[in-house]
């Protein structure tokens, strides 16, 4: 009996749950299981794209960001390493 609770409780009643509240928690979940099998390489490049997508967004959506990467002529695409991020103040 425990496992079929589990399983609704799981499988079902938390992701509708969290789809309701508005989170992603079970995507990031699934990922987060998906990825931690990436050979080092493949999980570096995808480390660097998730990284690209974070600066992206904290560009669009945080001022002092935005105006600090334009006056250091920043972009988050152009970033091939993460010492590129040494262009960035603290």
């Amino acid at each position: 009996m425990s496992s079929i609770y589990t399983r609704l409780i799981s499988d079902w009643l938390f992701p509708l749950h969290e789809r309701l509240k508005g989170h992603d928690t079970v995507a990031v979940r699934r990922e987060m299981e998906k990825t931690q099998w990436y050979p080092v390489d493949e999980l570096r490049t995808y480390q660097l794209q998730r990284l690209r997508a974070f600066l992206q967004e904290t560009g669009r959506r945080v001022p002092y960001y935005r105006e600090q990467f334009k006056d250091l002529g920043f972009t988050p695409e152009s970033l091939k390493t993460v010492e590129d991020l040494a262009v960035l103040p603290c």
